[in-house]
C-alpha cells in the first residue's frame, strides 16, 4: 500500500512553469521542488527535490569566439577529468527547445585534496543527465543539467527531470532587455 503511494505521487507530479524573460526561456518543473538560485556563475536557477537527493539547474555560459556545439561538449563532457560519461549523444535527434542539443549522462566524481580531507569533506560520486543546445539570441550554452545523490534517486527523478527537458523552450524574440530611466 505504501509503495503504491509513493509510485502514485511520483507518477502523477503537477507541474508548474517557470519563465526568464531576460534569457528568454521557460520550462514546466514539479511543483514540489523548491526553486532557488544558482550556485555559480553559469547556474541560472536550481530547482531541488522534496528529499534534496537530487537537484536540476538551468546552465548558461557565453561561447568564446565562434566555438560550435561539438566543441562545447567535446570540452564540457568528453575532455572533462572528473566526469565518466555512459551516453553521449550529439545527432539529427538530439534536441532541446527544438535546436540542436548535446545529450549525456553519467557520473561526476569530486574527489577531494588531503587538505579537504583534513577539514572533514569527503569524495562524491553523483549521478547526472546533461542536455545542452546552442542559443543564438544570447550567443551561448543553456540547458538542463540533472543531479541525483546516487542511482536510486536518478532513476526516481529522471521522467520528472525529462519532462523538464521535454518542456524547456527558447523565446523566438530572444532576451528582453529593459532600460530604466
Amino acid at each position: 500500500m505504501i509503495l503504491l503511494k509513493v509510485l502514485n505521487t511520483t507518477t502523477s507530479n503537477s507541474f508548474s512553469k517557470y519563465e526568464d524573460q531576460d534569457l528568454g526561456f521557460s520550462l514546466e518543473y514539479p511543483s514540489n521542488w523548491e526553486v532557488g538560485s544558482g550556485s555559480n556563475a553559469y547556474q541560472i536557477v536550481s530547482f531541488s527535490s522534496p528529499d534534496n537527493t537530487a537537484s536540476a539547474y538551468i546552465y548558461f555560459k557565453p561561447r568564446e569566439d565562434d566555438e560550435t556545439l561539438k566543441n562545447f561538449g567535446d570540452e564540457f563532457v568528453k575532455e572533462n577529468e572528473d566526469f565518466r560519461f555512459n551516453e553521449y549523444y550529439r545527432n539529427s535527434t538530439t534536441l532541446l527547445a527544438d535546436h540542436p542539443a548535446i545529450r549525456a549522462s553519467g557520473t561526476y566524481f569530486n574527489t577531494i585534496t588531503n587538505l579537504e580531507a583534513s577539514l572533514g569533506y569527503k569524495s562524491s560520486a553523483t549521478k547526472t543527465l546533461q542536455v545542452m543546445t546552442l542559443d543564438e539570441n544570447n550567443d551561448g550554452f543553456i540547458g538542463v543539467i540533472f543531479h541525483a545523490d546516487d542511482q536510486p534517486s536518478y532513476d526516481k527523478y529522471v521522467p520528472l527531470v525529462e519532462h523538464m527537458i521535454d518542456s524547456f523552450g527558447l523565446s523566438a524574440s530572444g532576451p528582453i532587455i529593459s532600460e530604466e530611466g
